[in-house]
């Protein structure tokens, strides 16, 4: 009988999870059904498509960018699909199943309730869409780096249990480096997997064998791109713009000049003063006029980017203070994009913000996101459970109990997503300018980390009544 009983009971939580995987699929489709056959592109779309306009004619012109975005465009073209519209509905595609993903790795992890919410903030969150409907690299980054994280918890439960397998971690690794040839931010995770290691096994020696298989593994996947980018171009690395963007981090959005004490400098601080002092150096394109000068002289992109680098980290050092004060800036408009303003549709609530940011990128678009009810009512609904939550967990910081309270799987898994995806903000925050798309491409790992977050204040809350003592009635015996 309780043979029977264990069967029956695996029986109902496996229908029970098949009919919330159902559920938020299907909220996943009806959200993104109006926006089928729609897209919006950037001006950074434009770089892209210049890139694979060349891929498969005579290869890659530069290694300015990751080539992972650009080749998938370059396929669609190849095959007769428009490449901007083709990869935007393959991003749908992925939108409408990522959802059921979410909801598995939060079921196994935590617990069937925050994983059906995480679930059902994937599937209708407006900002999801903030990323999703744009022909940029961001959400396929984001969609690689969130499962190369998984495979690296479960890699983590298994060590913490004896399991020294080094398959799972091989292919965390693999996952880590398709994420970077996508988007070269990947590489913030040689940075985050051995903290995230280190902080599920508690010890660096447990640690350092695993956190060394899983960055070889996404070192043999990177490998290829750097060994033909050092024999075409002479520059070994995943991605050469670095320079640039930290540039534009530094010295633009941050309004830091960059020094006069060299022939470099002094011509980029003549360009850096022609800005209008009305205008925000961020948005005046005096990052781009610094790069086209430093052309004009002679230098090849690279020295170019090479150059802005330089002059970016002198600026660092000469005010450190105000970097560190501008990368606490970053960080809260990264919190203030989470956080919906209302309980209601208002003109600051993330369904506006989409829109505009959108707009902002794209300001031809018309028919944006949000003119049909089957977007708008479940974004409304999400965007309210948003703002609950970002109340319940004090605007994400109660997220950080995650690896000291609940079950031993769940601190590890909380511990590991924590430090990925909290490496992964903080990185953006030190080496590129704010923009909303960034913070949005990690909302899977939000999106459980504070769900979950706010189940464990319920079940301490529960514990804590569950013990206090019991008041006896009147005339009960003592």
């Amino acid at each position: 009988m309780a043979f029977y009983g264990d069967r029956r009971g695996g029986a109902s939580k496996s229908l029970r999870r098949s009919i919330a995987l159902a559920a938020v699929t299907l909220i996943a489709v009806i959200v993104r059904a109006p926006l089928l056959g729609s897209a919006f592109t950037a001006s950074d779309t434009d770089q892209y498509l210049g890139i694979a306009r060349h891929v498969f004619p005579g290869g890659f012109i530069d290694n300015v960018r990751a080539p992972g975005y650009a080749t998938l465009l370059a396929l669609f073209e190849l095959v007769g699909i428009d490449p901007v519209h083709g990869v935007v509905f393959l991003q749908n595609l992925i939108g409408i199943a990522l959802p059921a993903f979410v909801v598995l790795v939060g079921w196994r992890y935590f617990s069937p309730v925050p994983a059906i919410v995480a679930g059902f903030l994937m599937a209708a969150s407006p900002l999801a869409i903030g990323v999703e409907q744009l022909a940029l690299s961001d959400y396929l980054f984001g969609v690689f780096f969130f499962v190369a994280a998984v495979l690296l918890t479960e890699s983590a439960i298994r060590l913490r249990s004896g399991d020294n397998g080094w398959e799972l971690l091989a292919a965390a690794g693999v996952g880590f480096g398709l994420a970077t040839l996508v988007r070269a931010n990947g590489l913030i995770a040689i940075v985050a997997i051995p903290l995230a290691l280190l902080a599920s096994t508690r010890s660096w020696r447990p640690a350092l064998r695993p956190a060394a298989i899983v960055i070889g593994a996404m070192a043999i996947v990177l490998a290829p791109w750097c060994i033909h980018n050092l024999i075409r171009f002479g520059d070994p690395n995943v991605s050469s713009e670095s320079g640039l963007a930290l540039y534009a981090r530094a010295v633009s959005w941050g309004e830091m000049p960059p020094s006069a004490d060299s022939a470099d400098g002094r011509l980029a601080r003549r360009v850096y003063n022609t800005a209008d002092p009305s205008v925000p150096h961020a948005a005046a394109g005096t990052t781009s006029g610094v790069y086209n000068a430093l052309v004009g002289t002679g230098k090849t992109p690279s020295e170019a980017y090479d150059v802005m680098g330089a002059l970016a980290r002198e600026a660092i050092l000469d005010d450190p203070g105000a970097y560190a004060a501008d990368t606490a800036e970053s960080l809260g408009l990264s919190r203030e994009v989470l956080d919906p303003k209302t309980f209601t549709a208002s003109s600051s609530d993330q369904i506006s913000k989409t829109r505009g940011y959108i707009q902002a990128l794209n300001p031809g678009a018309r028919d944006l996101p949000g003119d049909s009810r089957l977007t708008r009512v479940p974004w409304q609904i999400a965007q309210a459970l948003t703002k609950l939550l970002f109340v319940l967990t004090l605007g994400g910081l109660l997220i950080l109990i995650l690896p000291f309270a609940g079950p031993e799987r769940s601190r590890i898994a909380g511990s590991v997503l924590l430090v990925v995806s909290g490496v992964g903000i903080l990185a953006v925050a030190l080496t590129a300018r704010w923009e909303q798309r960034y913070i949005i491409s990690l909302l899977p790992f939000i999106w459980l980390l504070s769900t979950a977050t706010v189940a464990q204040l319920v079940s301490l809350l529960a514990t804590g009544l569950r013990r206090l003592p019991r008041l006896r009635t009147q005339g009960e015996a003592a």
